[in-house]
């Protein structure tokens, strides 16, 4: 799984990096994440966001904040999962402003992310289909979303 961290604090960016690889070797699973320190650092990357299949954004950053981030980043990948993440409680009801998947607190991430993670995967699972055809040359995967119409 694609997943993406943007803060702009090192130790938060490491932080959650640590408790993401925590997961993944406890489930099973195999995260490729990226980090990035701006919101602009991260709205600048297209071919990233288009891989990204979970995005970590913190709030209240320097320069263009987590909530403008994530407008813009909603605006051309509008169902990628947002968690936005924040020290500051009083920023929660902003997140339904831009269909933010989550919200968490920096203060008990550890407490958090593996209820968080559980919940966001088994909502991926549910929201992907992936059509499989093997040939003698090997093997194709297609995602299609529900907008997609197969015809066999």
């Amino acid at each position: 799984m694609n997943i993406i961290i943007c803060d702009d604090r090192i130790d938060d960016r490491k932080n959650l990096l640590d408790l993401l690889s925590d997961y993944g070797e406890k489930k099973n699973y195999e995260f490729d994440i990226t980090e990035y320190d701006s919101g602009e650092q991260l709205c600048e990357d297209q071919s990233a966001l288009e891989v990204c299949q979970l995005l970590f954004l913190d709030i209240n950053m320097q320069g263009m904040d987590g909530l403008k981030t994530a407008m813009r980043i909603k605006e051309k990948c509008p169902k990628l999962p947002i968690v936005l993440v924040t020290a500051y409680m009083n920023y929660a009801l902003d997140g339904y402003k831009v269909k933010a998947s989550r919200f968490l607190l920096k203060d008990n991430l550890a407490d958090t992310i593996e209820e968080c993670m559980d919940d966001l995967i088994v909502e991926m699972k549910k929201n992907s289909r992936i059509l499989e055809f093997r040939f003698v040359e090997g093997m194709i995967k297609l995602y299609a979303d529900d907008k997609a119409v197969v015809i066999l």
